[in-house]
């Protein structure tokens, strides 16, 4: 174990001797190089946030309820460190290990938003580092034909010739955010938007742990501009917390998810699709409203059953000009249950322009604008209109009159300074607008900076 943190740590320190040491900031260190089978990558990301105090009709004493986005001053910063190993078993076969460590105090503990701030957020959080395993998989290619073509070497992609059409399976534990859903120009990832609204879609609610990660297998096949991936992965055995339900694999409560995509030469068009099974309660259940109106706190009193979740989206990106691009996201889901493992949204749609530097002359830098709405379905509407509490949202009863309803609306904007090729600080503002759907609340201007390094 002391060997484990000692080299997770040393995954921040690398970036920034040998960003020192390399006169030319074109050049990227890659542990073992050449024809080693064995790849090392690491990363550290460090967020520093705060917002002032802002508007709010509830008051200050108390200050809304236990989930409420907090109208006072707060600040905020967390610390990830990762380490990637590679190991490349044949031409066709590797296996792959992500390590991480995180650390850090959140906004308003993690709630009070659908749109949460921070793109290195989990569910679980303390101020002293934890260490777990956050993927491990083995993917295996089979090239069913077409034109060669080469795969870029990347952060868990060992670079390789390949053919325009071939399937591809993985298994073990693994990042859904890095397989559906990627966009070129809003993703999960240390170099764009920091919301978690912008790095897919908000409702899009896909099976995984509290920290983001799960176990499954996952196909894709690709067939020249053509793609389709699809999976089946565990779900947790209760919403956004660590376990995952490995008995629910042999009585199908799991997740399942597609995507289609057609690629072109400045941009894509993907669809997706989930359908998700697990134990849950539902906001119109009279037994937890009882318990509720009888001054009994309803965190556990609704009892679960087996509830199905399903979701349909869409994505698309296009290319502008070379260094130019727009996107574009939204999704919409049906369930009379509560949140499972992402976010407490029903609904959304996002879009946004993104501009490299090499535009006015900074090939390292970047920089964005989008906006996402997210919405809430009728059940949950009526749920915190009643002044009670999701797991995480929920401003308690108005004291002004009822608890109105409204659009949760995130504006984001970044810019991102490359000090190297493995090295960038970026600024970020986010506008929130109506947080956790209440409109006698906000708005809020929150203030970021990022510093990542990697090698």
């Amino acid at each position: 174990m002391r060997f484990f943190k000692k080299m997770v740590l040393l995954s921040a320190l690398v970036p920034f001797c040998a960003w020192a040491a390399d006169d030319t900031a074109d050049s990227f260190l890659r542990l073992p190089e050449g024809d080693s089978p064995w790849r090392i990558h690491g990363d550290a990301n460090l967020i520093s946030q705060f917002h002032d105090s802002f508007p709010s009709r509830y008051g200050n004493t108390p200050d809304q309820g236990g989930n409420s986005f907090q109208s006072g001053l707060e600040r905020s910063q967390t610390t990830m460190l990762g380490l990637n190993i590679g190991y490349r078993l044949s031409a066709a076969t590797d296996f792959w290990y992500r390590a991480e460590a995180i650390r850090g105090v959140a906004l308003s503990n993690a709630g009070g938003l659908a749109g949460l701030t921070n793109s290195d957020l989990q569910r679980v959080i303390q101020k002293d580092f934890m260490y777990y395993t956050a993927q491990a998989y083995v993917r295996h290619r089979i090239d069913l034909g077409g034109e060669s073509t080469n795969l870029d070497e990347g952060g868990m992609q060992f670079a390789q010739a390949a053919r325009g059409r071939r399937f591809t399976l993985t298994m073990g534990k693994q990042d859904l955010l890095g397989i559906y859903d990627y966009n070129s120009y809003a993703h999960k990832g240390p170099n764009g938007f920091l919301n978690w609204a912008l790095m897919t879609s908000s409702a899009f609610d896909f099976a995984a742990d509290a920290r983001g990660y799960t176990f499954g297998v996952t196909g894709d096949l690709t067939w020249d501009d053509y793609s389709m991936r699809f999976g089946r992965y565990l779900m947790p055995v209760l919403p956004n917390q660590l376990d995952l339900d490995f008995e629910g694999w042999s009585k199908n409560r799991v997740g399942y998810n597609l995507e289609l995509e057609k690629r072109w030469t400045t941009g894509a068009v993907r669809l997706q699709a989930f359908h998700n099974r697990m134990r849950l309660s539902t906001y119109a259940s009279n037994a937890n409203i009882a318990l509720i109106e009888n001054g009994f706190d309803d965190n556990g009193a609704n009892p679960r059953v087996d509830r199905t979740k399903t979701g349909l989206g869409f994505n698309v990106e296009q290319a502008l000009t070379p260094k130019v691009g727009v996107f574009a996201r939204g999704m919409a889901t049906h369930s009379d249950g509560e949140t499972m493992a992402f976010t407490e949204a029903d609904s959304s749609l996002s879009a946004g322009i993104v501009a490299q530097g090499a535009v006015w002359g900074r090939p390292f830098d970047a920089a964005g604008l989008a906006f996402s709405n997210q919405y809430a379905s009728a059940d949950r509407r009526d749920y915190l209109g009643r002044g009670l509490y999701t797991l995480f949202t929920g401003d308690g009863p108005n004291p002004n009159g009822p608890v109105r309803y409204g659009v949760e609306q995130v504006v984001e904007a970044y810019y991102l300074l490359g000090l190297s090729r493995q090295t960038h600080l970026t600024v970020d503002w986010q506008r929130l607008t109506n947080p956790a759907y209440n409109p006698d609340r906000g708005p809020v201007d929150v203030f970021s900076l990022r510093l990542h390094a990697e090698f």
